[in-house]
């Protein structure tokens, strides 16, 4: 399913509290998350949004691509939203990996803007006649990647992409987009504080990111030897793919605590990358608190997985993949 209205909105909100001199801005953009037509497919009209990714590399290059629609311009890598990019974000690390070759695997977040939007550009396009569209405007969100090796090949997509560029910070081409990352607080490098995962699902879809414990970072899980990550479960995390009844139960529940739900996610990696055992926390002084832990020791194989429940409840088995 596409981005739900509630996501965008929350990055729009996070990003307008940086930068409220955009205000006026993005005005539009706000009454058309109202529009009955949700404002990441193509057709709403005179607006919609699509996605960039800003990859930086190790020596605080940017990596560009020539676009052959937009007659030569160099530009970061992204387009329109899919119906499964399950966030915004998802839409720029799908387009990143469409046009040059580049896996989010081999991507991370940035600890200067995280998972929010380092600049929102209203661009305007054209009119094309050959698809029947009208001049209208692009909302696009940047999110900023830095890439994890020190080199990476690129494949680009031909019929979209001429070549790719790596250039630095200052040789930017959007205006808004050099000034945000010039006055980012980093260095060239990433700076290796903590160790970081970036969780994907088999689509390639983000879904969260993880930093290690550092205490008792190594522990053996069934059997192997594995890293552990953990992070607080930001909201946005929480209630994808959840129900529109059960996100706005967990809405009402954000609510009533004034701020994010404390909850908080753990994941154990093996050394082949893969995840042998998740973690669930919730806790809510007086109100809720649970504690739900996943183990595969079946890795590839079918498992069946007993759900504990509550006093006087009553226990079911799920079948899952390991």
């Amino acid at each position: 399913m596409p981005p739900v209205r509630s996501h965008i909105r929350e990055l729009v909100t996070a990003y307008l509290d940086r930068h409220p001199e955009e205000v006026t801005a993005l005005v539009p953009l706000s009454s058309a998350l109202d529009a009955a037509e949700g404002p990441t497919a193509r057709t709403p009209l005179p607006a919609h949004i699509t996605c960039s990714a800003v990859v930086i590399d190790h020596v605080g290059r940017v990596l560009l691509v020539r676009h052959n629609a937009s007659g030569g311009l160099l530009l970061a890598t992204g387009g329109h939203v899919e119906s499964d990019d399950a966030t915004l974000m998802a839409t720029a690390l799908r387009a990143v990996h469409e046009e040059t070759g580049i896996p989010p695997a081999l991507l991370r977040q940035t600890t200067a803007f995280c998972h929010e939007p380092a600049d929102i550009d209203v661009r305007a396009i054209d009119a094309n006649p050959a698809k029947g569209e009208p001049a209208h405007h692009h909302y696009d969100f940047r999110f900023v990647f830095h890439l994890v090796p020190d080199f990476v090949d690129t494949t680009v997509q031909a019929e979209e992409v001429a070549a790719t560029f790596w250039l630095p910070l200052d040789q930017v081409p959007s205006p808004t987009l050099r000034e945000k990352l010039l006055a980012a607080p980093w260095g060239a490098e990433p700076e290796p504080v903590n160790a970081s995962a970036v969780i994907h699902d088999a689509a390639g879809r983000y879904l969260l990111h993880l930093r290690d414990q550092r205490e008792g970072i190594w522990e053996p899980v069934a059997g192997t030897t594995t890293t552990r990550y953990s992070a607080p479960l930001s909201h946005q995390a929480l209630v994808l793919n959840m129900s529109e009844e059960t996100r706005g139960k967990s809405d009402q529940l954000r609510d009533m605590v004034g701020g994010e739900i404390p909850a908080t996610a753990q994941v154990w990696v093996d050394q082949r990358n893969r995840a042998v055992r998740i973690r669930l926390s919730l806790d809510i002084p007086g109100s809720v608190s649970s504690i739900t832990t996943l183990t595969l020791t079946e890795l590839g194989r079918p498992v069946k997985v007993t759900v504990p429940t509550a006093e006087g409840a009553e226990e079911s088995d799920t079948a899952l993949s390991g």
